[in-house]
Formats: structure tokens, C-alpha cells, sequence
């Protein structure tokens, strides 16, 4: 096992990252998105490098159009709620906490639709500025002055959430990321 704890390394120009989680023994759950298409080789890299046998090779596309990006979350009795309507960390390509935790906003505002429209929008404010970060990196198209008030709220919401991503947040880390 090459690492004891999960281990997230982003490709250059942030256009998607490979991951490896641990599940005991000699099991690892292993992968890689990536707007470019090079997940294929991040994995086979991997695989070459420190051994394992593929077990099952599954593909899913992923979205990333924010909350903000994603109105109406409601048009009659039907709601979005979750990835439905954007709840994805695109930094990280991480959805399944915030979609509990929409579930959890829905839940207190399930009588009033323009209240919980209204939650969503303040809990995943910063959710917009990451996908900007992001697609600016993906597109080539990125500075960081430009980008340094996005920066600076970013690294605050997850230096604030270190608990729930599991990771130190260390600004130089994201530094690295802005640089890649």
C-alpha cells in the first residue's frame, strides 16, 4: 500500500485530480477525473508504478453548475435537491456531503421553497467562486490577482471546514494549487 491515508493529487491547470482511499487490508479504491481526458493515464500511472490489479473500472461525469447557476431549485411540488442543483465542491469533485447537508436545508425549509432557495444560496455562496477558480484555471485563463478576493474566501471556507473535508488546509498547499 503506497499511502495509509487517502492521498488527492490535482492535474495541472486544475482540470481534475486522481484519488486513492485506502479500504484496509491490501483493498484500495483508486481513480481520476479530468476535463482533458487524461484520467485514463493518471490511473494506468499509478498502476504501473505501485502494482494492484484492477477489480472494476466504473465512469460517471460529474457536474458543476452551482447552485447559483442552477435556479429554479422548485417549479410546482417538484424540488432539486443535492447535485440535482449544483451541490458540488468543484475543487474537489465532492458531492456527497454537500447534498446531505442540502437535504438537511431542505428539511428546515420544506413549507417554504423560497426560503430554502434563499438557505441554499447563503450555504453554498462560496461553492460559486471555486467554480470560477477552477474553470479560469481549466481554460487557461487564470490570474491570480484577479482572483485573490475568490482565493482568499476559498481558503477561509475550507481552513473553517478542515474537520468535514479531513485534511489540514494549509494556504501554501493552495497556493501549489493556484500555481499548477
Amino acid at each position: 500500500m503506497p499511502y495509509d491515508d487517502f492521498y488527492i493529487e490535482p492535474f495541472p491547470g486544475m482540470s481534475g485530480y486522481f484519488w486513492y482511499f485506502p479500504l484496509g487490508e491490501k483493498w484500495a479504491h483508486i481513480g481520476a477525473g479530468d476535463y482533458n481526458k487524461q484520467h485514463i493515464k493518471a490511473t494506468d500511472d499509478f498502476l504501473k508504478k505501485h502494482g494492484g490489479k484492477v477489480v472494476a473500472t466504473k465512469g460517471r461525469p460529474i457536474r458543476l453548475a452551482t447552485p447559483d447557476r442552477c435556479k429554479p431549485y422548485y417549479s410546482g411540488k417538484v424540488v432539486g435537491v443535492g447535485e440535482s442543483i449544483g451541490t458540488v465542491y468543484a475543487l474537489l469533485g465532492e458531492g456527497i456531503i454537500p447534498s446531505m447537508q442540502c437535504v438537511d436545508i431542505f428539511l428546515e425549509n420544506m413549507n417554504d421553497f423560497k426560503a430554502y432557495e434563499k438557505a441554499v444560496e447563503k450555504h453554498y455562496k462560496v461553492y460559486a467562486k471555486v467554480f470560477n477558480f477552477v474553470r479560469a484555471k481549466i481554460h487557461k485563463d487564470f490570474s491570480f490577482f484577479k482572483a485573490l478576493p475568490d482565493f482568499i474566501s476559498i481558503f477561509r471556507y475550507m481552513k473553517k471546514n478542515e474537520d468535514r473535508f479531513g485534511m489540514d488546509i494549509k494556504i501554501a498547499d493552495l497556493m501549489k494549487v493556484a500555481k499548477a
